[in-house]
């Protein structure tokens, strides 16, 4: 389990009880820090944790737990099952976006973990498998929006060149006038 905690002072969330729920669930632990903040708070509960932002906890790990969105959105990119703390509407969003809002828990719900962590095992091979679907899916729609953008930026282009004369001279006579 790749886990990712991250400083929250808007609401009161229980991050020992958190820690304590993903200690039990009899699988090796890899905190996994985003952020030197991230770092500072894991580090109360946790010996080893790295300095500095590395993707080889989440790559080695069969599951991942975050507080984070963007450690999401990298476990869901590795083709990973991951649980959602969700602290913010965005959490809730991707999860929801790729078809998994019920992994998103919300940071008073550390006692559902067990839970969720027990369908994310069970579906495991599945999730993978669905996750690398999900990615080529987001792929190929992100080319044939880049395509799109390409294609009006060009267009826009074209048309301005083409008007560019007609435009500046009107521009230059409107600033001659007196």
């Amino acid at each position: 389990v790749a886990f990712n905690l991250r400083f929250w002072q808007r609401e009161y969330w229980p991050s020992l009880e958190w820690v304590s729920h993903v200690n039990r669930l009899d699988l090796p632990v890899n905190p996994w820090p985003l952020s030197p903040g991230d770092a500072s708070l894991l580090r109360q509960y946790y010996r080893k944790i790295p300095e500095y932002f590395d993707i080889e906890p989440a790559t080695k790990a069969g599951i991942v737990i975050s507080m984070r969105f963007h450690g999401l959105v990298f476990a869901a990119q590795l083709g990973i099952p991951a649980i959602g703390l969700c602290y913010d509407p965005k959490c809730k969003r991707w999860l929801d976006e790729i078809g998994k809002s019920e992994w998103g828990l919300s940071l008073q719900e550390p006692t559902k973990l067990s839970d969720v962590i027990q369908e994310v095992i069970d579906l495991q091979a599945y999730e993978r498998e669905r996750l690398s679907s999900v990615r080529q899916d987001y792929i190929t729609n992100t080319h044939a929006l880049v395509t799109q953008a390409i294609e009006l930026f060009e267009s826009v282009s074209n048309a301005k060149s083409r008007n560019q004369k007609n435009i500046l001279g009107r521009g230059l006579l409107w600033v001659g006038r007196k």
